[in-house]
């Protein structure tokens, strides 16, 4: 750049130099301005009539930087150059002061640190700093150059406004951020060549290219040769409809299919032409598996792998229906493996366990490979046998299971096991009976052959057989028992696992026996559903916690919270709802006092019997808790459509804390859940400290089981109410609370 002589003289006296800073563009094109001057005053036949202090004056203040001259001691001199009126601060408050006369304490610190340092070697320094006055708020890039002029030393202060660039520069930065760690994959393809412009990390995790090998070469990002029909699809689909949405597999840097969603759409210019394609890819290749193991999950036992219960039902239903239309025959085998409580109880779970796994591998193992062989729940398996030319097929199959249980179970500490089953056997079909029946049937024929010592198989017969016999002695038991009011509540308490304290109880019926022995639940309760006095019975316990609350309540205990337990059959009751507010009624017993559990796998279609039940109930302030969470077939949803209060974590998941990592996270699961939906959770089944501790630390908030308190009678809960006992480690004796 040529300069005009005097200028160029001007700027060697300051030195200064042509490339000057603050930006050789904007500098250099003060200077041009400036020696244009200069040289048009040259030219002026009349050099007054334009002098040439204003002409630049106006000049240096049209340029958008400001110039100040200052002293060693960082005090303004003199501004230079830049409108006054754009200044943060006043010229006037800025001029015969110092830095830190007009500036916070650590930006003037700064700045004289700046200039001292030009001063002392004559190198350009660079300071960026912030200024506020009110609300505004401004950032500047400052740029400090040593001058001569014979006197004291002095520095031209360059001072450029760079709040836009820095806001800019943030915001871009911002987005930078947030495209490379998005989780979906971003990619943007010029529309004229398909090439890639930009591409994040994410693209990277799911194809196998960097970004640099996708915007290095090459058309398009869906590189493999096996995707160009594809992409050639897209691109076509984009350009008719501007926006595509595609489920697709494709193809990674390996060659590995990867299934993603595609979701394309297209930027145009004015003409209407493509400039760019914008494409987000999500990659379902971990979602599709993830809802593969779901589903698996959801059909099988977690410990053997076997089809569950939900399994069975679904084929057992299908196999009887082929039989029919076909006019075949087909058979369901039910085993029980011998004293298998007795293993559990001497040997513990871990051993019950390992058992399970190789009879369950032993069973299948003696099956042929279209049989269906399932776990149907604790140590009971059941064979479904299609396609049989007679029965004695059925019975050959159940001989087979026997004999491969006559070697004994090699357990992982090299010790020997022997274990045997019992089976029954029930042919199918039959006009009447389905899957149901044809499980109870086997399930009574198994009986037979346990009562015979086990290691055996019977087949069910149409004559009642001595199981059948013992649930109808004791129905009639039972019947006579509620009606003559021989039946007892008791109480097992929960503690809330935050404070400790006392905070509900679980109502659980016994039956006394004349000579003074209670019957086990599990002797009784199946018999009531089966033959529906599960319905009267469920009244009695209603009524007779209702008077216990009524009597605690009389005696100064207050209120507390007490959970029944309500069957399918009684919420299938019509008045049930009903009925149930009568009772609170009648005994003045708060609604707030009850909650009623129901368990996971009882159906309820939207507008049933048991869904208007369970709505007036929730009407009438119950709180309702699903008990059992996790061991039944209910879908998810029904978490959200029913008015629920708080999730019961199954005693089975709760017993394999520390040796079932696959139950621990299921817990972590129900109870994140939980808290998710604003539902409590109670854990049962909790007999050890180690159990108590996981608890705790997922924030579980209720529990219950033989370690914090066992069931017990209504006077004993009473001086337990008395007390509002805390929960007690030393009641922890082994055991499950029934």
């Amino acid at each position: 750049m040529t300069l005009h002589p005097t200028l160029a003289r001007q700027l060697h006296d300051l030195s200064l130099s042509p490339d000057m800073p603050p930006s050789a563009r904007s500098w250099c094109h003060l200077l041009e301005q400036v020696s244009r001057a200069y040289a048009e005053m040259e030219a002026s036949s009349d050099p007054y009539e334009r002098p040439l202090g204003v002409r630049l004056q106006a000049l240096l203040q049209a340029i958008p930087d400001f110039l100040f001259l200052v002293d060693e001691q960082g005090c303004y001199l003199e501004m230079l150059a830049g409108d006054p009126a754009r200044l943060l601060i006043p010229v006037e408050v800025l001029l015969g002061r110092r830095f830190d006369e007009v500036m916070q304490e650590p930006i003037a610190a700064r700045l004289m640190q700046a200039l001292h340092a030009t001063l002392a070697d004559g190198e350009v320094r660079t300071v960026e700093y912030g200024l506020h006055r009110g609300d505004e708020e401004r950032i500047y890039e400052g740029r400090m150059v040593r001058v001569t002029t014979g006197e004291a030393p002095q520095v031209l202060f360059l001072v450029r406004d760079v709040s836009a660039s820095v806001e800019s520069e943030g915001v871009a930065r911002m987005l930078q951020t947030v495209l490379s760690q998005a989780s979906e994959g971003i990619v943007i393809v010029r529309g004229q060549d398909r090439r890639v412009l930009y591409a994040n990390d994410a693209v990277t995790d799911t194809l196998g290219y960097t970004p640099e090998e996708l915007m290095a070469e090459g058309e398009g990002f869906l590189r493999h040769e096996l995707d160009q029909a594809l992409c050639d699809e897209l691109c076509q689909l984009a350009r008719n409809r501007d926006a595509v949405k595609k489920e697709a597999a494709i193809h990674d840097k390996e060659g590995g299919e990867r299934k993603v969603w595609l979701s394309i759409d297209t930027l145009r210019n004015s003409a209407g032409e493509i400039d760019f394609f914008v494409c987000l890819l999500t990659d379902l290749t971990e979602i599709e598996r993830s809802r593969q193991m779901l589903a698996y999950q959801a059909a099988h036992d977690s410990l053997t792998g076997l089809p569950n219960r939900t399994s069975l039902r679904e084929r057992l239903g299908q196999a009887l229906a082929r039989a029919r239309r076909h006019d075949a025959s087909g058979a369901v085998l039910l085993l029980d493996l011998d004293r298998f409580k007795h293993i559990n109880d001497s040997l513990g779970h871990g051993v019950g366990d390992e058992v399970l796994c190789q009879a369950a591998a032993r069973i299948d193992g003696a099956c042929r490979e279209e049989d269906f062989v399932a776990r149907l729940g604790g140590d009971e398996f059941v064979v479904v046998l299609e396609d049989l030319q007679s029965p004695t097929q059925a019975g050959r199959v159940a001989e087979k299971i026997l004999q491969a249980f006559r070697e004994p179970l090699r357990l992982k500490g090299e010790e020997e096991l022997h274990v045997t089953p019992s089976i029954g056997v029930c042919v199918f079909p039959d006009d009447e009976e389905d899957a149901d029946d044809l499980v109870r049937r086997a399930d009574a024929a198994m009986y037979e052959a346990k009562g015979r010592g086990g290691n055996s198989f019977d087949f069910h017969h149409p004559d009642m057989t001595e199981r059948a016999r013992r649930h109808l002695e004791i129905e009639r038991a039972l019947r006579l028992a509620i009606a003559e009011d021989r039946l007892e509540v008791h109480y097992q308490p929960q503690f809330d696992l935050a404070s400790g304290s006392l905070a509900s109880m679980e109502a659980l019926v016994r039956w006394r026996l004349p000579d003074g022995r209670l019957r086990p639940p599990g002797e009784f309760i199946g018999v009531a559903e089966l033959s529906g006095l599960i319905v009267p019975l469920g009244y009695w316990v209603v009524e007779a916690v209702c008077r216990q609350i009524r009597a605690w309540h009389e005696a100064g205990l207050g209120c507390t919270q007490v959970a029944i337990n309500v069957s399918a059959r009684q919420l299938a009751e019509p008045a049930f709802a009903g009925r149930v507010s009568e009772l609170l009624a009648q005994y003045g017993v708060p609604s707030t006092c009850v909650e009623l559990e129901v368990t996971e796998s009882i159906e309820v279609p939207p507008g049933s019997i048991r869904m208007r039940n369970i709505e007036q109930l929730r009407e009438a302030g119950l709180r309702l808790a699903v008990d059992d969470f996790g061991t039944g077939h209910s879908s998810l949803a029904n978490l959200k459509r029913f008015p629920l209060s708080a999730l019961k974590i199954d005693q089975s998941f709760v017993q394999d804390v520390g040796r079932d990592p696959s139950d621990e996270a299921i817990i972590r699961a129900i109870i994140a859940m939980a808290k998710a939906l604003g539902l409590e959770t109670v854990a049962e089944g909790v007999e050890h400290e180690l159990q108590l501790a996981f608890l705790r630390e997922l924030g579980c908030d209720r529990v219950q089981g033989y370690l914090p308190g066992r069931p017990m009678p209504a006077d004993e809960m009473a001086e337990l109410l008395a007390s509002r006992g805390s929960c007690c480690q030393e009641q922890a004796d082994g055991g499950h609370a029934s």
